[in-house]
């Protein structure tokens, strides 16, 4: 996004629960409408485990309306310290498997995804929620910018934490098991004038997690960026960025659509062209893409 200056911030309840029902009816309605529509993405994960680094990247093919989903992982491409890269079908299915996946579905309204069911989130995908108010502390701000375009930024926080059971085994992927203490999501939801979402950051707070059976308990923590447009008649994610950190180890990931990029499949899957991205390079992509 570009430079906002603050115009002024607003707490009131009522007034806000107003614009998220709002928001909340078309999103409904754009699920019913657009809910099977699917877009190409390019797909960067890299990951520090006790020292030891891996990298890789993939053409996805994923539903995007309100939320991503059913990743689809075309052609896949791992690359590590001890091998230049590993590109296969194998390569493919390792990719899918990872946990960190589940988290780049995150947003305030998530559809489809039964892996997310226990993080309390804004809205709810089964009815639309007239008092958020109930559940979160809210405050609108009022943001323009130097062009004179005007968005809302609407932070949310958890008035109350929930508190599981300490040995409730709640998720299980894997040999990983998480036991989350409380499970809410705080967040910044972000508006358009015309009550469109442009953006949704945040992140999961106090989670639990066993790297396995065998292994002691420890502290996760995971932080969400997702970008949206709206684009004949529905929201899709354009682009989403995850970065998750437990002991020893630290991940992100990043999809992103590659229209936006400008990479083509062709490409990607010869050698001499193949060309890989960090998530450096995507961002500064994306930024001149912006400009132009």
């Amino acid at each position: 996004m570009q430079p906002y200056t603050l115009v002024r911030s607003d707490t009131s309840s009522a007034m806000i629960d107003k614009m998220l029902y709002k928001l909340q009816k078309h999103l409904y309605l754009e699920f019913e409408n657009r809910k099977n529509r699917k877009r190409d993405f390019y797909y960067h994960f890299a990951t520090t485990n006790d020292g030891h680094h891996l990298m890789a990247d993939a053409f996805v093919k994923a539903s995007v309306t309100l939320n991503l989903r059913n990743l689809d992982f075309i052609h896949g491409r791992i690359y590590s310290e001890t091998q230049s890269h590993v590109e296969s079908e194998n390569a493919s299915h390792e990719l899918s498997s990872l946990y960190i996946n589940n988290f780049l579905s995150m947003g305030p309204l998530v559809k489809g995804v039964a892996f997310l069911f226990y993080i309390q989130k804004p809205f709810d995908p089964n009815f639309i929620n007239k008092h958020v108010s109930r559940s979160y502390h809210l405050r609108c701000d009022e943001l323009r910018s130097a062009k004179g375009e005007t968005i809302y930024k609407i932070s949310m926080q958890p008035r109350e934490r929930r508190n599981f059971d300490d040995e409730t085994e709640i998720i299980r992927q894997g040999s990983l098991i998480l036991y989350p203490l409380q499970g809410e999501f705080e967040g910044n939801l972000y508006l358009s004038k015309s009550n469109r979402m442009l953006a949704f950051d945040g992140e999961v707070l106090d989670y639990i997690v066993k790297l396995s059976e065998e292994s002691s308990k420890a502290p996760a923590y995971c932080k969400v960026h997702v970008d949206y447009a709206y684009s004949n008649g529905a929201t899709e994610v354009e682009k989403a960025y995850c970065s998750l950190r437990y002991p020893k180890i630290e991940s992100h990931v990043m999809m992103c659509n590659k229209r936006i990029l400008g990479l083509s499949y062709k490409d990607f899957i010869q050698p001499k062209k193949a060309s890989f991205l960090t998530l450096t390079e995507m961002e500064e992509r994306i930024a001149k893409r912006n400009r132009e």
